[in-house]
């Protein structure tokens, strides 16, 4: 039996890929705005600097939007907070909430 025969044909064992890479990513269009992000206009400026002092014209005429991509961007997205507040069935009966402690010893007993 040679080579390149049905006989040949197995699964490949459990847990094993048979493309371990996966398929080869090609990122042209990032790379593509990367390089021209990157390169300089005859003002000897880049074009993301021109971008960013556009941006920034535009937060200081009082854009919101600019205003908080700027934001955003340098300082990081603000934290937002949530509170769930849950409750279930179980056999036909709700599911007991833990007690709440008294205020300022924290917790749930």
């Amino acid at each position: 039996m040679g080579e390149g025969r049905i006989e040949n044909l197995r699964p490949w064992a459990k847990g094993t890929s048979g493309n371990p890479g996966g398929r080869p990513r090609r990122d042209v269009l990032t790379e593509a705005l990367k390089a021209q992000l990157a390169s300089d206009d005859s003002d000897g400026r880049t074009f993301a600097e021109q971008i960013a002092a556009v941006r920034i014209k535009h937060a200081l005429r009082g854009d919101v939007r600019a205003i908080r991509e700027i934001a955003d961007r340098t300082e990081g997205r603000p934290r937002q907070q949530f509170n769930i507040d849950a409750s279930a069935t179980f056999f036909g009966g709700l599911v007991p909430q833990p007690k709440r402690l008294p205020d300022g010893l924290g917790g749930t007993c």
